[in-house]
């Protein structure tokens, strides 16, 4: 089972760049539209009978609007050093103790990347400048969701070690 100091050993190698900044640092807008994101991917969930569960409660949507705001404007201007991995790895756990599928994440992310592409076009200066924007998104896309399915096979691995671990229980005779 790879341990999370192996995880960010690992990442600490495979880190698209030492930071995201450059290509992708937010237009003028700041943080406004990757709150305008987190709205719309709410609004995707709440349509959505499997994951309307999620964002039924007020408090909770909020506090997720939140959390996805940051982590976008994190996607697109953070440092990749043992800060974020730590953070995408919490994610990834709390994703797999709430037993919402994998795939689920990775959706999110292609639906990031899709409606990302029109924004990184209109910004880019040249055909080479949109290139390297893109090529510097799907980095760090991949990479992130590199680091949370890691964290699901981390828990998932070590709930299997527990259940191992647990003494049987001698059925009565």
């Amino acid at each position: 089972m790879r341990s999370p100091d192996r995880v960010i050993s690992s990442a600490d190698r495979m880190a698209p760049e030492s930071s995201r900044g450059g290509h992708l640092r937010p237009p003028k807008s700041g943080n406004a539209g990757s709150a305008a994101y987190a709205d719309r991917l709410l609004d995707r969930w709440s349509s959505s009978p499997t994951t309307a569960l999620y964002v039924s409660n007020p408090n909770v949507a909020t506090r997720l609007a939140e959390h996805q705001a940051h982590c976008l404007s994190s996607l697109f201007a953070s440092d990749l050093g043992n800060e974020h991995v730590e953070i995408v790895l919490r994610i990834g756990a709390t994703h797999h103790r709430l037993q919402m599928p994998s795939q689920w994440h990775l959706a999110s992310y292609a639906h990031l990347v899709g409606e990302h592409l029109g924004l990184l076009h209109e910004h880019s200066n040249s055909r080479k400048g949109f290139f390297a924007s893109v090529n510097v998104l799907m980095r760090s896309v991949l990479f992130d969701i590199s680091l949370t399915i890691d964290a699901y096979e981390m828990h998932l691995l070590q709930e299997i070690q527990e259940q191992v671990d647990r003494p049987m229980v001698e059925a009565p005779q």
